[in-house]
């Protein structure tokens, strides 16, 4: 036998390989105030200037043999050439919102808000092709207070475009890992309900639920002198993100002797996802139990958390270095990061 194609398992040696280092700093000053216009009408606002800068540099690559002679698992390794590619970038975003809150009697009021929100460009950005992502958040809501309820119902809608996505993939042809870029945009239409149920002072009941028809349009991948291919997935849902998830649970208040206590339990529920954009791998819906004590006295605090009660078993995501786009091939994920297992947290809190 002279070689093997694979050597002890592995397909490719040195896929990716990767160094670089950058420096980033920001600027961003902002102003902000609330207008209380009458006894029933409050108005707000907010600007928020960001300014940012960016030297960064990465070791430039090739594809190269690792010389070893008894296999061609080697032959496609990315290797550094020696040289490095120098990036800069000064880039500045403006980030504002504005809403109002009105209360129509002492038990219905109406709110509202829009905003528009930046994320910033990474550090492997340039002036050649950065592409802030930007979010136009909309939502408009009602909300009823009686003596022992208060419910919020909110509608919500948000864009983002572009909807930037940055992931790699092995060329079938070269066998080395390969950087890809993707654009297109996201509509995130929702809405929000919100309850607190308070029957005594020691008793109080909390839920949150959630639905959103979030879905993906126009996605291109960004190929070789800039030009674009179409990636067909229009309507379908972004990775990782539910439908519907929701929480709710009780909470007990209660004092013995010095020491003021709150015990409480949370049901939380995250509903079906999936692992990439043609929404071809499913991520199954889940439900957890979380259980808290906290107890007060005097100027200390400490709190005792327990999450994931149950240890149920559930995946959050695929594999996030290859599913992006098309999954796994599979209905079911036969590779995926778990959610944690039964944890727990002690927090010991002093107030000076």
């Amino acid at each position: 036998m002279v070689g093997g194609v694979t050597k002890d398992g592995v397909v490719i040696y040195g896929a990716d390989r990767t160094q670089g280092k950058a420096y980033t700093s920001m600027l961003a000053p902002y102003i902000a105030d609330t207008w209380q216009v009458t006894d029933k009408l409050r108005l707000e606002g907010g600007v928020r200037y960001e300014r940012y800068r960016y030297r960064a540099w990465s070791m430039l690559r090739t594809t190269g043999n690792l010389g070893m002679t008894d296999t061609l698992a080697d032959d496609a390794a990315r290797l550094f050439t020696g040289a490095r590619a120098q990036t800069a970038l000064d880039v500045g975003v403006t980030n504002w919102t504005a809403g109002f809150n009105y209360d129509i009697n002492p038990t219905v009021g109406i709110y509202g808000r829009t905003s528009r929100a930046h994320r910033a460009p990474s550090e492997g950005a340039n002036e050649g092709n950065v592409n802030i992502p930007t979010a136009d958040q909309f939502e408009l809501g009602t909300k009823l207070n009686f003596d022992t309820l208060d419910v919020f119902a909110t509608a919500f809608y948000t864009k983002y475009d572009p909807y930037n996505i940055g992931t790699s993939a092995v060329n079938p042809q070269t066998g080395a890992a390969e950087s890809k870029d993707y654009r297109g945009s996201v509509t995130n239409p929702g809405i929000e309900l919100a309850a607190v149920w308070t029957p005594a002072q020691w008793l109080r009941f909390d839920a949150n639920l959630t639905y959103n028809d979030t879905k993906v349009s126009d996605l291109t991948e960004v190929v070789a002198n800039g030009a674009v291919a179409v990636v067909d997935v229009d309507g379908n849902m972004p990775n990782r993100q539910p439908k519907v998830y929701g929480n709710a649970g009780p909470t007990v208040f209660f004092t013995t002797g010095k020491f003021d206590w709150e015990t409480s339990l949370r049901y939380a529920y995250v509903g079906k996802r999936y692992a990439d954009l043609e929404n071809t791998t499913e991520l199954a819906a889940y439900d957890t139990l979380a259980a808290n004590i906290l107890v007060r006295s005097g100027p200390w605090d400490m709190q005792l958390s327990v999450d994931n009660l149950t240890n149920t078993f559930a995946l959050t995501e695929g594999n996030p270095r290859t599913d992006t786009i098309s999954g796994q091939g599979t209905r079911a994920p036969i590779y995926g990061r778990p959610i944690y297992e039964r944890n727990s947290r002690l927090v010991v809190t002093y107030h000076f």
